[in-house]
């Protein structure tokens, strides 16, 4: 880790090329240091899929599955 020295504008911003158009979260550490994060935003309807850990287990398993060549005819308009 290096440290570089930049000079705050008179708004309190620097720029962070290696940030440019990221996400980011930023955690205040103490009074005079910040923790930046580049981050991923996962949409909210399909943020339950990432804390589910049974849905995460079954898609790995229909992976595997496929993989393997375990394919079944499907027809979603079909009656059960």
């Amino acid at each position: 880790m290096s440290a570089k020295a930049k000079k705050a504008d008179g708004k309190g911003r620097i720029t962070l090329p290696e940030f440019a158009n990221a996400h980011v979260l930023i955690t205040k550490v103490s009074a005079s240091q910040f923790l930046i994060t580049k981050a991923a935003i996962i949409p909210e309807p399909t943020a339950w899929f990432f804390e589910s850990a049974e849905a995460q287990a079954l898609v790995k398993q229909g992976l595997k599955e496929a993989k393997a060549g375990q394919l079944e005819e499907y027809d979603p308009f079909e009656d059960d």
